[in-house]
């Protein structure tokens, strides 16, 4: 039964226009963020990546293969569970808010993932550095399936943070564990075999500094404030 489950896995992905090289019809950057500027975003002032060959470069891609060497099955079916990077994808085990999840809370957290998609768009555009799998034909990807655009920083690493820096603030006591899940959820992505180290670091920190520029916003403070009523008791 497992190996027909992997088999299906597979030939769905396959399939897939996000992996076949299309536009994926369900996801697209907006011009321009809600609670972020443009000029935020160019000042958050993100290092480029490690140079190709570099003695940073070398470890990326080292880390990489080892870990390729021990992902399981397993590993390779949580990465890819996760690939549209949405909310539940990664919290669904600790939604700390009432189910269903109120339309307010959906529509927030999609505006905040939309900013962080701008944030990190813009410095993907500006450093265009492939995914480790074109820069090295030993890496192999999850069950062969891969990711497109480019690869620094991470989207996923980004977005996961984000929302844990969120709910990290409005449930201060569950604070590590929302992290732990975002430091696991950029994980997969390296698992998989999409990203580098480096650009889940990156990822991290590109919420990290558009969260704070967010908390400047008085209409973003308000709106996460509000959802505090439909947090489970």
């Amino acid at each position: 039964m497992k190996r027909v489950s992997i088999v299906l896995l597979s030939a769905v992905f396959l399939t897939s226009p996000l992996f076949c090289g299309e536009k994926h019809k369900g996801f697209h950057v907006k011009e321009k963020a809600y609670y972020l500027t443009k000029e935020q975003i160019k000042n958050f002032k993100l290092e480029p990546p490690p140079a190709d060959n570099s003695p940073q470069d070398k470890l990326d891609m080292e880390k990489i293969k080892e870990i390729q060497r021990s992902r399981t099955q397993q590993d390779c079916e949580k990465a890819i569970a996760q690939k549209y990077a949405d909310f539940e994808d990664f919290f669904a085990d600790e939604n700390p808010f009432i189910s269903p999840m109120p339309k307010k809370v959906k529509k927030f957290l999609k505006l905040v993932k939309e900013d962080t998609d701008v944030a990190v768009s813009y410095y993907k555009n500006l450093y265009a550095k492939p995914r480790p799998f074109d820069r090295d034909k030993e890496i192999q990807t999850c069950f062969g399936q891969k990711a497109g655009g480019y690869t620094y920083p991470s989207g996923h690493a980004a977005i996961s943070q984000m929302y844990a820096l969120i709910l990290s603030d409005l449930v201060g006591e569950r604070k590590e564990k929302f992290e732990a899940i975002a430091r696991q959820a950029a994980l997969n992505r390296v698992i998989w075999g999409v990203h580098h180290p480096s650009d889940i670091e990156a990822g991290r920190l590109i919420a990290k500094k558009a969260y704070e520029q967010m908390k400047l916003n008085k209409n973003f403070v308000k709106k996460m404030e509000s959802l505090k009523k439909y947090l489970r008791k």
